[in-house]
C-alpha cells in the first residue's frame, strides 16, 4: 500500500472510531445488539470509502449466511462477532498501528467462521466474489487461501488440524491469519462470561497462557512490520485473562474487580479505542459484574466500574 493511501486509510479509520463514539449507539452491549443494523451500515461506509470491495462482498455474504443466527447467549446476532473484530482492526489502524494488508485481515475477520458453521469452502468464497465482480487477482487468491488456513474444520467434515497447537502453528504461515486469529481470540475471551462454564473459562485462559505468548513472539519475529499490532493484541489478551481470573476465583477470594479505568491505567492499550459496547475490556468487565451480582458475595462486593 502506498504511503498516501495508508495516510488516507488511517484518517478514515480515525473518523470511523470517532463516529462510533460520538453516536452513543454502542455504549453498552445491549445497545450494540439493538443497533446492529446501524453498525453494519457504519462498517459498509468505511469499506466503500476505502475501496475495500472484497471485504464488502464478504460481509454481504456473511449477512446472508448468518441471517437470524445468534451467539451462544441466544440474543446477540451472530454477525456481531465479526463486526466486533472488524472494529478492532479498524481501531488499530486509527491508532497508527501498521497492518500490512488491512483489507485481507478484515475479510478474514468476516469470513473465518463461515466454513465451520455453514460449510463454505474457499472455492465457494471465490466463486461468490467473482460473481459480484471482484477481480480474479492475487489478493483474492490470498484471501481464499487464508480462509482455508483459519478454518479448523468444515461443517460436517473432520477437523483439519490434530490439536490447537497444530492449528496455531498453521496460522503462523500467514501474515494475515496470524493477526486475524488474535482479534478472534480477543472477542471470544471478552464474551466467554455467562455463556461458558467455569471449567471452560479456565481452559481457555490456560490455553492462551500456554500457546499464545510464544505464538506472538514467533509471528513477531516472522512478520516484524506488524510487531506493534501483535504486541497490542498480546497486552489485550493478557489483560482479559487477568480480568477473567478475578471472576473465576471471586467466590473463593472475594477480591473485588478493579474499575475499567484502573485496569487501563495499569495495562495501557494501543488501539481498541471503541465505545464500551465494543471495547473488549469494558465488555468483559460488564459481563462479569452482571454475573457477580447474581452470586452471594463472600466478603466484599465488586466495585462498580466507570465508563471506558
Amino acid at each position: 500500500m502506498q504511503e498516501t493511501n495508508r495516510i488516507l486509510l488511517q484518517k478514515s479509520a480515525q473518523d470511523f472510531t470517532q463516529r462510533l463514539m460520538d453516536s452513543h449507539l454502542y455504549d453498552s452491549e445491549e445497545l450494540v445488539i439493538e443497533n446492529t443494523d446501524v453498525l453494519i451500515q457504519d462498517i459498509k461506509f468505511f469499506f466503500k470509502e476505502n475501496n475495500f470491495d472484497t471485504a464488502l462482498t464478504s460481509l454481504n455474504l456473511a449477512l446472508i449466511m448468518q441471517h437470524c443466527e445468534t451467539r451462544a447467549d441466544n440474543k446477540t446476532p451472530s454477525i456481531v462477532h465479526q463486526l466486533s473484530q472488524v472494529s478492532y482492526t479498524i481501531s488499530q489502524l486509527a491508532a497508527e498501528v501498521h497492518i500490512e494488508n488491512p483489507e485481507a485481515v478484515i475479510t478474514i475477520n468476516i469470513t473465518h467462521d463461515l466454513g465451520e458453521d455453514f460449510g463454505l469452502k474457499p472455492k465457494g468464497l471465490k466463486l461468490y466474489s467473482l460473481d459480484k465482480n471482484i477481480s480474479d487477482s492475487p489478493q483474492l487468491n490470498v484471501i481464499c487461501s487464508d480462509f482455508n488456513t483459519i478454518t479448523k474444520k468444515y461443517d460436517g467434515e473432520e477437523r483439519q488440524y490434530a490439536n490447537e497447537n497444530d492449528y496455531y502453528n498453521a496460522q503462523k504461515d500467514s501474515e494475515n491469519c496470524s493477526l486475524a486469529k488474535l482479534y478472534d481470540t480477543i472477542h471470544n475471551l471478552a464474551t466467554q462470561v455467562s455463556v461458558m462454564s467455569r471449567e471452560k473459562c479456565v481452559e481457555r485462559i490456560l490455553e492462551i497462557r500456554v500457546i499464545l505468548n510464544d505464538y506472538i513472539n514467533d509471528v513477531t519475529e516472522r512478520y516484524p512490520a506488524q510487531e506493534q499490532a501483535y504486541k497490542s493484541c498480546q497486552t489485550m489478551l493478557n489483560t482479559l485473562c487477568q480480568i477473567g481470573s478475578y471472576q473465576i476465583v471471586y467466590d473463593k477470594t472475594g477480591k473485588p474487580l478493579p474499575s475499567i479505568d484502573d485496569i487501563k491505567e495499569e495495562e495501557p492499550q494501543t488501539g481498541f479505542a471503541l465505545p464500551p459496547g465494543l471495547d473488549p475490556i469494558a465488555l468483559s468487565v460488564s459481563r462479569i459484574l452482571k454475573q457477580l451480582q447474581s452470586l452471594p458475595h463472600p466478603n466484599s462486593p465488586a466495585r462498580s466500574c466507570s465508563a471506558a
